[in-house]
């Protein structure tokens, strides 16, 4: 290489921190000023004539590196960090209260305390890591989830009818696991890119497959996750052309699918089940038995005050004696009968604006797989956060379905990390990883240095 070709680029990559793309900026500039020392050539120069002319006319070498390290930094969401630390706030503060009850709803605001102080371990693990690096084991991840979750299922403890995992003396449900099919599922999916319909045959069957295995477990709630967080992930993949081809018929044809196994899942449901759709039905259907939780949880949002706790009592007890799930699958209804309806709104403007942060931020997202990455862990998340609110306030028959970030658990509140993680890791490299995009007029390829009319343009926007 050129000398002064050398050295300009030597100049401008020490100007850039991040290491990673040195080796790209360098080809991409090099290419640029090598095709303009052509043109100089033809002028009649001499080789090292030209490319010291093209140097030249590139301009300060400390300028340019400066402004492409400003492009190419890393970037943190604050945002997202702030309204999930109210989240986690909020959280800890229903633990807390939950620590003095002297009930089936107790818990160790120890563990607690441990369990989140390793879950933000692991998140930042998660934010640092370069997620690009997962593409290609994306296949590899689900099939080992899958042969996992069959091992569990087949050779496990079961405790109280539901495999589990053992792993010294702490007992992980692996339904809590299966938000990493969706994981595997955004590089799979991005590497069928321009495969046609059959790609989006075969996605379809891998979808079914994980929420099939969800029900034999059975845990019907990650099973309704798994299952819209796949329609959504295929149908956004569809809208963006991702697989080629005519979109309409690809709608069609995913819509005529899960509309059918829908359909099987509503002929196949339980009696227990079918209870369950009918106590939502029917407010005062066995209010002492199938219905008890649905019922004990109205009263005490009827109960509530707009601030503080309620002094009020249930037939002469105290919520968390009476109503099973106070600190995981109705902790929204603890925290309004603990500490006010006030602070339940503000909880659900909070996470609203996570959810709308959480989609804002992943539209903006430049790398195909980064974006589906990020939008799996964003479907998770709000679903999770849906759900759980929903069934809380009655407005959805019940299920097992945790709050992230507040409901007392173990692995749930780990893997909610992790998929925060996974977000605020996609974003980081955002200005990094190199932009993507096949069929979508919004994500077209551009490079950051163009050559028009013998001049070269660098584009730092």
């Amino acid at each position: 290489m050129n000398k002064e070709l050398n050295n300009f680029l030597d100049e401008v990559c020490e100007r850039i921190k991040y290491k990673k793309i040195h080796s790209e900026i360098r080809t991409e500039l090099s290419e640029h000023i090598l095709s303009l020392a052509e043109e100089y050539k033809k002028e009649g120069l001499t080789e090292d004539e030209a490319v010291r002319k093209a140097v030249l006319q590139m301009g300060n070498s400390e300028e340019i590196g400066d402004r492409l390290n400003k492009q190419h930094k890393p970037e943190t969401e604050w945002s997202l960090l702030f309204l999930v630390s109210i989240i986690v706030s909020i959280g800890g503060m229903i633990m807390f209260e939950c620590s003095k009850y002297q009930s089936m709803n107790s818990v160790y605001f120890e563990r607690y305390l441990f369990i989140a102080l390793l879950s933000i371990a692991v998140m930042l693990g998660v934010y640092f890591y370069d997620y690009t690096r997962l593409r290609n084991r994306s296949f590899s991840l689900y099939t080992g989830l899958f042969i996992l979750f069959l091992i569990i299922k087949l050779f496990g403890i079961t405790v109280a009818g539901r495999p589990i995992i053992k792993v010294g003396s702490f007992s992980v449900l692996p339904e809590f696991l299966s938000p990493f099919f969706l994981i595997a599922f955004a590089g799979i999916l991005d590497g069928y890119k321009g495969g046609g319909t059959f790609s989006l045959v075969k996605l379809i069957i891998l979808a079914f497959l994980s929420v099939a295995l969800m029900f034999l477990f059975p845990a019907k709630g990650m099973a309704v996750l798994l299952f819209s967080g796949f329609f959504v992930i295929l149908m956004t993949g569809i809208l963006r052309g991702n697989f080629g081809g005519k979109v309409r018929n690809q709608m069609l044809l995913l819509f005529c699918i899960f509309s059918m196994i829908i359909f099987l899942v509503l002929l196949s449901l339980q009696p227990y089940q079918l209870e369950r759709i009918k106590v939502f039905l029917d407010k005062d259907r066995d209010i002492m038995g199938s219905g008890y939780q649905q019922y004990i949880a109205r009263k005490w949002l009827s109960m509530s005050k707009w601030f503080g706790k309620t002094g009020l009592t249930f037939n002469g007890s105290p919520l968390e004696s009476i109503l099973p799930g106070a600190n995981t699958d109705f902790v929204f209804v603890n925290i309004v009968a603990t500490f006010g309806k006030a602070l339940g709104l503000g909880l659900i403007i909070a996470v609203a604006a996570f959810i709308i942060r959480m989609f804002a931020v992943t539209r903006k997202i430049k790398n195909d797989y980064g974006f589906y990455l990020s939008l799996s862990s964003c479907v998770i998340l709000s679903l999770q956060f849906i759900l759980s609110i929903l069934v809380n306030l009655n407005m959805f028959p019940l299920a097992s379905v945790s709050m992230p970030f507040i409901s007392y658990g173990g692995t749930n509140y780990i893997v909610d990390m992790i998929l925060l993680g996974i977000i605020l890791s996609v974003w980081r490299r955002n200005n990094i990883v190199k932009r993507t995009g096949i069929g979508s007029k919004s994500l077209p390829y551009r490079k950051f240095i163009s050559y028009e009319d013998g001049r070269i343009i660098i584009n730092l926007k």
